[in-house]
Parts: structure tokens; sequence; C-alpha cells
């Protein structure tokens, strides 16, 4: 899977378009995979917030803000 372009909206007035990294690509896919793993991070068909928000933390411990 080849991801170059990632748009994410902000819930401010204006929207930025992020180009990542496929180093940052291969290490979210690794969080996602990780927290899905833990028993109690997933809800329905999705991850809990809580999961989210560790993936949060640890792509900015990696790549900073």
């Amino acid at each position: 899977i080849i991801i170059q372009n990632v748009t994410m909206e902000d819930s401010g007035p204006s929207r930025e378009n992020l180009t990542w990294t496929e180093p940052q690509m291969d290490y979210l896919v690794q969080l996602l995979v990780e927290q899905s793993r833990i028993p109690g991070m997933k809800s329905g068909g999705g991850l809990k917030p809580k999961a989210y928000t560790t993936i949060e933390k640890g792509m900015m411990n990696r790549f900073g803000p």
C-alpha cells in the first residue's frame, strides 16, 4: 500500500494538507495494529478514543508535533 497524501480536517476555520513520509505511515500502521491487539481497546467496529490518544502520543514522541 502506498499513500502519498493524507488530508486531515481540523475543526478550525482552515484545512491543512499534510504529506506523510513512508516512515511515518509505517509507524502509524504499526501503532494501529498494536492498539487493535490490546484487549479492551476496540469498541464495535473501531478503536476506542483511548487507543487513538495513545497512537497520537506515540507519533508525536517519534516525529514531533
